[in-house]
């Protein structure tokens, strides 16, 4: 049995920059499937920029992540809000866990986190996530987070070179709140 590691969410640019990209680096067969900005060129100017982007977007109100960061400081990953659409309080989600911390539960204390961080801090009626139909863990997270399959979305993804299949899982403020609360 796995030890559960107690994580926190802190946004991305006040954590260390090498600590995220050393999680980058050391799961980039495990991540790049999934993740199309990370490329063979991926370097730590890559995610220091990503980072002061991140700081700018924050200020303005348009996105918001958060590094996934153990009692140590070492970031175990990224999670985050995008696509923020103030008018209808909605916004997309995305994560990625360094994947030799897979399995231990992180991930779903993060999208937890971060749902609450949604509904209750920013004010979301809706969030979303957008998962590649092949993706099987990330699915099983948000079935498991009884976020709602509402639709399959044919050619969402690009990946590989080819135009690819999405589900799109959502959470409602008030679905989450009543069974938060439940």
């Amino acid at each position: 049995m796995t030890t559960s590691i107690p994580i926190e969410l802190h946004p991305v640019e006040d954590v260390s920059a090498q600590s995220a990209y050393d999680a980058v680096i050391s799961s980039r067969e495990a991540l790049a499937p999934w993740m199309h900005w990370l490329t063979p060129s991926y370097s730590l100017r890559d995610q220091q920029a990503f980072q002061s982007r991140s700081a700018v977007l924050r200020g303005a109100g348009l996105e918001f992540n958060y590094g996934i960061v153990d009692a140590s400081g070492q970031v175990l990953g990224i999670c985050g809000l995008h696509r923020m659409d103030m008018l209808h309080a909605t916004s997309e989600a995305g994560y990625w866990v360094r994947s030799d911390h897979w399995r231990r539960g992180i991930a779903r204390r993060a999208v937890t986190a971060l749902l609450r961080r949604a509904f209750r801090e920013h004010a979301l009626a809706r969030v979303e996530l957008i998962i590649d139909c092949d993706n099987a863990p990330s699915l099983a997270l948000a079935d498991a987070l009884q976020l709602r399959r509402e639709a399959r979305l044919g050619q969402r993804l690009f990946r590989d070179g080819q135009r690819r299949d999405a589900w799109l899982c959502a959470a409602t403020r008030y679905e989450w709140l009543q069974a938060v609360a439940g």
